[in-house]
């Protein structure tokens, strides 16, 4: 069955408001505040929900808008400029699941409601544990969706992940890069259709933006401010091997030693027993209190005017 996003609206970050983390707010509430009439649409939402105003003023209610979860670098493809930087990366593997199982335990425990969740990779089909991450995720009542990204190269072999994602809570988004890259694309819609799995596909057409190498750009403040605050990635948050990053390229990129780790850029989801609030005292102000750049601005392309190539073309393993 395939499908259209409908996502619902959540109030947090009010404190962020009253100071200045609007745009973030208005990210988790699912508001577009540059659109016209979005004022409007604010104050009605505030006015619906004094209760969970008050909580978020007090910061006893976070929300999370959407986060990735990396399950694996390992994937059937080899894409130039690759967002998760598979091009880079000729170590890949998968991340353990006791240290995914954690970190989703822990960042749960700590927020109130997570609108929406995507399995990512690498190709996220590749984990050998995929259906114990999908059970996990089933069953936790503070995530309203969940999302895998696949390259249409594989189909679900597992029937106990067919049965899962057969739920309504969980959707399939399926990228196509033209029939001799994504050559089983046919063949998944028709398997998902046939066990009746929402599903989303895109058409061959679609470009990326390129992010440049990884060479550091020297940038002046104002520079890297204005790539930050330019950048829609920065919503991304991928937790990857523990850690919840701000963008994909910070997170892959720290993890290759291609940019350097700062230790106020992540927040550290996979400590055992962290208490639930000290952690909600510190993704409220990782999510809601943004700095003005990160370390990783200063070794990427993100600003206008901006590069794009075309998506999905495949390099051998030794280009960089």
């Amino acid at each position: 069955m395939k499908i259209k996003y409908k996502t619902k609206l959540r109030v947090d970050g009010v404190r962020g408001i009253l100071k200045s983390g609007l745009k973030v707010w208005a990210h988790e509430s699912n508001v577009n505040i540059d659109r016209p009439h979005a004022r409007k649409a604010k104050m009605k939402l505030i006015a619906r929900h004094p209760v969970r105003v008050i909580k978020a003023l007090t910061g006893k209610e976070l929300n999370i808008g959407y986060a990735d979860v990396v399950l694996t670098t390992v994937c059937t493809l080899r894409c130039k400029g690759c967002g998760a930087l598979i091009d880079y990366n000729n170590q890949q593997r998968h991340y353990s699941l006791d240290k995914i199982i954690t970190s989703l335990t822990n960042l749960l425990n700590a927020v109130d409601h997570i609108n929406r969740i995507h399995v990512l990779g690498g190709e996220p089909l590749c984990y050998p544990q995929l259906y114990e991450v999908l059970s996990f995720l089933q069953k936790q009542k503070k995530i309203n969706s969940v999302g895998i990204t696949t390259n249409g190269t594989l189909l679900i072999k597992d029937e106990r992940v067919l049965e899962l994602l057969h739920d309504k809570k969980f959707h399939v988004d399926i990228s196509y890069y033209g029939d001799e890259v994504s050559r089983k694309q046919a063949e998944l819609i028709k398997q998902l259709e046939e066990n009746h799995i929402r599903y989303r596909s895109n058409t061959k057409g679609d470009s990326w933006i390129s992010f440049g190498g990884f060479d550091c750009r020297n940038k002046s403040a104002s520079q890297l401010y204005k790539s930050f605050s330019y950048c829609p990635f920065k919503w991304c948050r991928p937790i990857s091997d523990g850690k919840m990053f701000r963008c994909s390229r910070s997170a892959h990129g720290t993890k290759l030693d291609l940019i350097p780790l700062e230790k106020d850029e992540y927040v550290d989801l996979s400590r055992k027993d962290y208490p639930p609030q000290k952690l909600k005292k510190e993704l409220f102000k990782f999510l809601h209190f943004p700095p003005k750049y990160l370390t990783c601005c200063n070794y990427c392309n993100m600003e206008p005017p901006l590069t794009h190539i075309e998506a999905g073309v495949q390099v051998p393993k030794q280009a960089v």
